[in-house]
Formats: C-alpha cells, sequence, structure tokens
C-alpha cells in the first residue's frame, strides 16, 4: 500500500463560529464519522438544535447524551404515528427493547418501527432526520433503501438527513456523496480512511493526511462541494 502523504497545515476553528461557517440549509444532508466516546452525538445534539422541525432516531438501549434531548423540548414517543407537526416540532423516537425477544425477533421488531419512523418524515416533508448509528439502521436492521431515498430525494423537499456512524465502509455510498457537510475524527484503520479520502472528493490526498493524526476530540470538517476544509474540536 502506497505511503499517506505528509500532513499538511490546516485551519483550526472554535465549534461556535464552525456551526455558523458550515452554512447549513435545508435539504443539505450531514454525515458524522467516528468512533465510540468521540463526540459525535453531542456535536449532532448541537446542530439540531438549530432546526425547528427534527425527528431524532434513538438506536440505542441506554444513552445518557441523548437525554439533553429533554432540554430542547424533544417529545419522547413510541410510535412512528405520533409524527404529527401540528403537535409538535421535535420528536425522539425511541421503540421499546422487548424482554425476552431473541435477536433476530428484536431486529424484526425494531426494523419495521424505523421503517414507519423514516417514511412517515419523508412523506410529510422538511423534516431534519437524525439517526445516531446509521450502520445499525442501514446494515443491522436493513433500513438502506429508506436512508438512501432520504438522501436522493430530500433535497428537493427540505428533507435533511443527519447520520453518525463508526464504520464508513458499511454504509451507504450515497451518504458520502450525497452530504453537503462531513465531519470525521481520528481513525488509524486503513481502509476506513481510504474510504473517507475516497469520498472527500478534491480533498482526497488531505484527508488521507490528516485524519490519523486528528487529536481524540478533534473533528475534521469538509464541505465536499465547495472543498472548504478546516478543524473544530468538541471540546472547545
Amino acid at each position: 500500500m502506497n505511503a499517506l502523504p505528509t500532513p499538511v497545515q490546516i485551519e483550526r476553528v472554535a465549534w461556535r463560529d464552525a456551526l455558523a461557517r458550515m452554512d447549513w440549509r435545508p435539504g443539505e444532508h450531514v454525515t458524522l464519522v467516528g468512533p465510540n466516546g468521540a463526540g459525535k452525538t453531542e456535536l449532532i445534539i448541537e446542530l439540531v438544535g438549530q432546526r425547528r422541525w427534527v425527528l431524532f432516531l434513538g438506536t440505542k438501549r441506554i444513552d445518557d447524551t441523548q437525554e439533553k434531548l429533554r432540554g430542547l423540548g424533544f417529545r419522547r414517543i413510541k410510535d412512528a404515528s405520533e409524527i404529527n407537526p401540528q403537535i409538535a416540532s421535535r420528536y425522539w423516537f425511541k421503540p421499546d427493547w422487548p424482554r425476552g425477544y431473541s435477536a433476530s425477533r428484536l431486529m424484526a421488531y425494531q426494523s419495521a418501527a424505523f421503517r414507519e419512523a423514516l417514511m412517515a418524515a419523508f412523506r410529510q416533508t422538511g423534516w431534519t432526520t437524525v439517526s445516531d448509528e446509521g450502520r445499525y439502521l442501514s446494515s443491522n436492521l436493513g433500513l438502506k433503501d429508506e436512508l438512501i431515498l432520504h438522501l436522493i430525494q430530500g433535497r428537493s423537499q427540505k428533507n435533511s438527513l443527519v447520520s453518525g456512524t463508526q464504520r464508513p465502509r458499511y454504509v451507504p455510498l450515497e451518504m458520502y456523496d450525497q452530504a453537503s457537510h462531513l465531519f470525521f475524527w481520528r481513525d488509524n484503520d486503513a481502509l476506513n480512511i481510504a474510504r473517507v479520502a475516497e469520498m472527500a472528493g478534491i480533498n482526497r490526498a488531505q484527508v488521507a493526511a490528516i485524519v490519523p493524526g486528528l487529536d481524540r476530540h478533534d473533528v475534521l470538517y469538509i464541505a465536499p462541494f465547495t472543498g472548504e476544509m478546516f478543524i473544530t474540536n468538541t471540546r472547545w
């Protein structure tokens, strides 16, 4: 395998300035790639605080970080039929984890529940739909087609998809090439780095050089359509 290019100097931007600078508009998708504990969910919560109509898909059984959603006015629901913009503008969708279910039965139950939520947001239009773990929805629950529908049709009807993932190799390609905003944390897996660099377009050489050397909470931001790129940090 060819050696990675020499790291390049890149501007560092405070997080609050980064939020304003990214110019995130309705219909634009955001993808975040990084390991557990790096700050993906914290960053996602900061992002959705900018939007009025938000459906947050809680895929983790226990996640203390997501409890912050209550303070942002999110209404906790378990059934997709409750998604109604005339009742509330921010929903935290988290279906039950029934006791006694086998793994396969639990997956089938959650697949059906999350599919209904995804399609409800798509049909109603204008929602920002958030997935804290795209791989779980796409690969484990088999909802790749529903995610792709949001990604390729969302822009025209002002649907945005915000999705985090730990493994860039296991989510749809459209999660990158349809995204207007990408965030990458440190990764030393050569295949993951290659996938990330491939999706960075004109910045692929710089990305391949920068991502392995990022500090734990550093985040590399890329706007693929404009080539803008800078580093921010979820702790400052």
